[in-house]
């Protein structure tokens, strides 16, 4: 079935139309003109045909046909068009989706309706010309994020974006407690719910979705890790002792962290603070009596002031033990006088203010008049419109940290002591070392018989088991101690691998039902056969028509006939 004419050639088309327009005038126009009147008007139908087929042949015509010959029409979850699209291309292969269908069951050319194909069959129809007619987007919990883990004592912020439940309201939950909610009030709104476990172990929350007659319309489950807090042994050097360092003291005594503090007394005499350490004193800095410590925490001017030596010791600890530092510069002149290793480009402003943003409070700390500016490998931690206030920058295995926050303890003095906790908490945990082993699994959402991606690394590895199963590992081609795997979960709940065999070395993931978060699988595959569909870049109607060229011999005979009939006419009158 011929569905639509074009043309090929649609540059310049305009100048063809116009020549053949003026010459079609002044053909006629000259038959017009002529005494001789018999047969003009099968003249003048042949001076058309004539231009016409110049014209035609100029512009290279097509027409576009139905190739139902290779469409597959797949009708996934939520299709709607069902009946529209077997009357459109009554000749096409119809197929119902399931986990069943294989690849070579479809088509080259194929039109998805419905949510999509889910996002674990796309390779099926990777190769392929993918058309999607899009639904909407359904109403409901279109998307939600939380941390898999968190620290002892840690707030937990779960962000639940929803669409189409204005006026019904979500409820946090657990452990026979309500721990938050909010009612929606937009139709389309991202809301955030918080809570604090403070017990290590594993939980299960309900999010628990409310209409505005109170009643239940859904549970969801939040499944929480909570770890043990991170104790790190932390050496502060001061240069005489401040309301900093004791405001920092008690922060890393409560924290549970094990410390050493070195305060100047005079040119050789310190003053020595500690706890969880079996070191007694420090008069000098070592790779050696470095070895013990996470993360050292010196002012600016107190580094500059170390011996050459020691400051090479230093550079050699951050480098090759992967000691963290986190060096507070409350002068910008000092930054530029620090050791190579430490150094960092910075600028002068006028604004001497941090707004730190602390449980729906605006706090305002000072700073030094300078930011760090950003370089290619630094990361900011805390930053304003002017430039990073915090900035952390990789050194070999450590990290190198400069902070120009000031006074930092008159969050404390002023009663926001868990502002003045959280912010240290980031500053100490911004200098640690990567972890030589760590989880990445692909996705929070985990079901049952689907499979399950995750990204493994470990320095050495030799097997990794599901129950008493092992799990094929892929090691990456450009990062030796990273290994890729897919697993098929087959229990509900708390599932867990172990590294080597040994279930100290366990990794728990939670396994939800083929229901659960529902609206928001919907919502993801659609986006993910969209995209397939773009990268397609073919329109559903255009990839199942074909362009067939007009034989261009037709204008020609046309042509031909036409200017030798207008040339013989006359001979035989």
């Amino acid at each position: 079935m011929i569905e639509r004419l074009g043309v090929r050639q649609l540059d310049n088309w305009q100048f063809f139309f116009v020549g053949g327009l003026l010459l079609l005038v002044l053909l006629i126009w000259i038959e017009l003109l002529r005494q001789d009147k018999s047969q003009r008007l099968t003249r003048i139908i042949a001076v058309v045909l004539a231009i016409a087929s110049l014209f035609l042949i100029a512009l290279k015509p097509f027409y576009l046909t139905e190739n139902t010959d290779d469409l597959t029409v797949l009708f996934s979850n939520g299709s709607t068009n069902q009946d529209s699209l077997r009357l459109a291309h009554p000749n096409a292969r119809f197929i119902d989706w399931s986990d069943t269908v294989q690849a070579n069951h479809l088509s080259p050319n194929i039109i998805v309706d419905g949510y999509g194909i889910p996002e674990h069959d796309l390779w099926k129809v990777a190769d392929r010309n993918v058309a999607f007619i899009q639904p909407e987007i359904p109403s409901g919990i279109v998307d939600v994020k939380y941390p898999s883990e968190v620290g002892e004592g840690e707030e937990v912020e779960i962000k639940v974006k929803v669409k189409g439940l204005n006026g019904q309201k979500l409820v946090l939950q657990g452990l026979g407690q309500k721990y938050d909610s909010a009612i929606i009030i937009d139709d389309l709104n991202t809301v955030s719910l918080n809570c604090k476990l403070k017990a290590v172990g594993r939980y299960v929350l309900a999010l628990s979705l409310f209409d505005a007659k109170g009643q239940l319309v859904k549970a969801e489950s939040i499944p929480l890790i909570v770890t043990p807090a991170k104790k790190f042994d932390v050496l502060l050097i001061n240069a005489f002792p401040t309301f900093e360092s004791r405001f920092l003291k008690q922060f890393l005594e409560s924290s549970g962290h094990n410390y050493f503090i070195r305060s100047q007394i005079s040119t050789d005499r310190y003053r020595y603070e500690s706890k969880g350490t079996s070191i007694n004193e420090l008069t000098r800095l070592s790779e050696a009596n470095l070895k013990p410590f996470d993360v050292i925490i010196i002012n600016a001017a107190q580094l500059i002031a170390l011996p050459r030596s020691q400051q090479e010791a230093l550079s050699n600890a951050i480098q090759n033990e992967g000691l963290g530092i986190l060096i507070v510069a409350g002068d910008g002149e000092l930054v530029g006088k620090l050791p190579p290793w430490a150094h960092a480009d910075y600028k002068k402003v006028k604004n001497d203010l941090f707004i730190l943003s602390s449980n729906n409070n605006e706090l305002e700390l000072g700073t030094s008049t300078y930011r760090f500016v950003p370089s290619a490998l630094s990361e900011a931690i805390y930053s304003d419109a002017e430039g990073s206030i915090v900035q952390s920058r990789p050194y070999g295995l450590g990290k190198v940290v400069l902070s120009s926050f000031l006074s930092t303890y008159q969050l404390s003095l002023a009663g926001y002591e868990e502002a003045y906790q959280n912010l240290w908490k980031n500053l100490v945990e911004s200098c640690l070392r990567p972890q030589s082993e760590q989880w990445s699994f692909q996705s929070e959402h985990n079901y049952v018989h689907r499979p399950l991606k995750f990204e493994f690394r470990i320095d050495t590895l030799s097997r990794v088991l599901y129950g008493s199963n092992d799990i094929a590992l892929k090691q990456n081609m450009f990062v030796g101690d990273k290994w890729e795997s897919d697993m098929w979960p087959n229990s509900l709940g708390w599932n867990y691998v172990d590294v080597d065999g040994n279930s100290e070395n366990r990794k728990y993931f939670y396994v939800r039902k083929p229901t659960d978060f529902e609206t928001a699988q919907m919502t993801k595959r659609i986006l993910a056969n969209r995209k397939l569909a773009n990268e397609s870049n073919i329109a559903a109607t255009a990839l199942i028509n074909n362009k067939v060229d007009i034989s261009l011999w037709w204008f020609y005979i046309i042509f031909a006939i036409s200017m030798a009939y207008l040339w013989l006419q006359p001979k035989f009158r």
